[in-house]
């Protein structure tokens, strides 16, 4: 008996001390390297041992986070900057891991920034608590007077590797913030997931909040899988798409960007911005939600480099302080989408070689009411659209107190104009135009409006209805009680030099 112990004892010690796995998985506990998970010990140091663990082993790791509250956070003076954040699991060259946490009513296993952490702009200082240095606002970029906090997750040329069960807190509440980084805001390393040079990453049952920068960017990551994820009330995104082709969310929120204490531009849900040099394409977003975030819910602004083939099916776009939607890649559709506030910038002329090109909106409905208050009037009009393609397909456009289309394009090409089809339109707005639309083409739509006159299409054709209803009436069909003002609740941190 005693010597099976010892055999036993040894494979133990083998399995935990490095070699290369093979064969089955192992299974181990970030406990094993000494996390608590007490909410008050500082756990950071166990998960740096276990990145080292896994990092050695390379392949066919789980590691288990039992629920809990694991505290992290550690920052060191650094020769390039002030203070220089650790990330809390860095993996590099790894095949086939998983890192697993629990769920427990409800709740998953946690992992918190601890309080005191500093980020931003600071006075150097050693042995005192350093003061927030707030000028410039904008465009300042010298790294010796910034703090960083790192990531939670950095995960680079890795292969296989999913995260579930888990909760990251970035605890902005707790920081020591300072002033801008950057072009706008704190442009400074804390993000909840990063993603680079790697493959077949996938995120499940997470709850990623309040980090100072973005919940989760996806720097160069092919076949990349989200479901059931929430990014809430991050500073700058929701996610950063920034390289690599392949990634499909499910049943996600992008939502809440620059709502908490900091806000940082661009602030939106998702911002899919090639930043390498290459195009990205095949996103595919199903059931998905991007809320009132401070910037635009969903924003690609064309740069040197293309994106593509995005599809977004049964998603909510609100779009309450700001755009809810401005996306000028190709082959991008809404089908069955919820769409309340302003949307505007879809594909360029210049981009569209064929009909397939041209983004469609379809069985979509739009409005500028949100659970019956108005939202920001970005625009005299819902729909803003200047040489730019565009399909509506069987949607339902509400308006309220702006007209619904500001459409103007001089490039008629024969099969690729943007087109109106079977669309019902109620707008009441009385103090603008109805619509001003010049180059697309409207068939077969219903608008039921206040005012008979300023409606402004120089293209329509194909029975088309027009109806003029009393303002009170339309009230009613708008919505089912009185329409709220909007009221901004968006309350950042204000750097004071104190």
């Amino acid at each position: 008996m005693k010597q099976i112990f010892s055999i036993l004892l040894l494979f133990i010690v083998i399995g935990i001390s490095g070699g290369k796995a093979t064969g089955k998985p192992r299974i181990i506990s970030i406990k094993s390297f000494g996390a608590k998970g007490d909410g008050i010990s500082n756990d950071h140091e166990a998960f740096e041992k276990a990145s080292a663990y896994i990092n050695k082993a390379g392949q066919q790791i789980t590691l288990f986070i039992p629920y809990g509250t694991y505290i992290v956070g550690k920052q060191t003076a650094g020769a390039e900057w002030l203070l220089d954040g650790h990330n809390v699991m860095e993996l590099t060259n790894c095949n086939e891991i998983k890192i697993q946490g629990e769920k427990r009513n409800g709740r998953y296993s946690k992992i918190k920034y601890r309080n005191g952490l500093y980020y931003g702009s600071f006075y150097p200082g050693r042995g005192q608590t350093l003061k927030p240095k707030c000028a410039p606002v904008s465009d300042y970029y010298n790294k010796k007077t910034c703090a960083s906090i790192g990531t939670c997750f950095y995960i680079e040329q890795c292969n296989a590797v999913s995260i579930a069960n888990l909760e990251i807190d970035g605890n902005q509440d707790g920081m020591i913030i300072g002033g801008n980084y950057g072009d706008k805001g704190i442009q400074i390393n804390h993000r909840g997931f990063h993603f680079s040079n790697s493959q077949q990453i996938k995120l499940e049952n997470i709850l990623v909040h309040h980090l100072g920068l973005d919940g989760i960017e996806v720097a160069g990551s092919t076949n990349t899988q989200l479901r059931n994820v929430a990014s809430l009330y991050n500073g700058r995104q929701a996610m950063s798409w920034t390289d690599g082709n392949g990634l499909k969310a499910t049943k996600c929120q992008f939502s809440y960007s620059g709502y908490a204490r900091i806000g940082s531009a661009p602030g939106s849900g998702l911002d899919i911005e090639p930043e390498r040099g290459k195009d990205i394409s095949d996103g595919q977003f199903v059931d998905c939600e991007f809320i009132n975030n401070s910037g635009v819910g969903l924003v690609n602004d064309r740069n040197s480099n293309l994106v593509s083939k995005m599809v977004f099916q049964h998603c909510t776009f609100v779009g309450y302080s700001n755009w809810a939607i401005s996306m000028s890649g190709t082959k991008v559709k809404f089908i069955d989408c919820n769409i309340y506030g302003h949307c505007t910038h879809m594909v360029n002329n210049n981009d569209v070689k064929s009909p397939e090109d041209i983004t469609l909106f379809k069985k979509c409905t739009f409005s500028n009411v949100y659970k019956n208050r108005l939202c920001k009037k970005i625009s005299p009009f819902l729909l803003e659209f200047n040489n730019e393609k565009v399909y509506f397909e069987d949607c339902n456009i509400r308006s309220y107190d702006v007209g619904f289309l500001w459409y103007q394009n001089n490039d008629r090409q024969k099969g690729l104009e943007s087109r109106m089809t079977r669309t019902s339109i109620i707008t009441n707005n009385i103090n603008n135009l109805h619509a001003a639309a010049s180059g697309i083409i409207m068939e077969n739509c219903t608008t039921r409006m206040t005012e008979k006159i300023n409606y402004n299409l120089d293209i329509s054709k194909g029975n088309n209805e027009m109806k003029l209803l009393p303002k009170e009436k339309l009230d009613i069909e708008m919505t089912s009680s009185t329409i709220l003002p909007y009221i901004n609740t968006i309350n950042t941190y204000i750097c004071t030099e104190k």
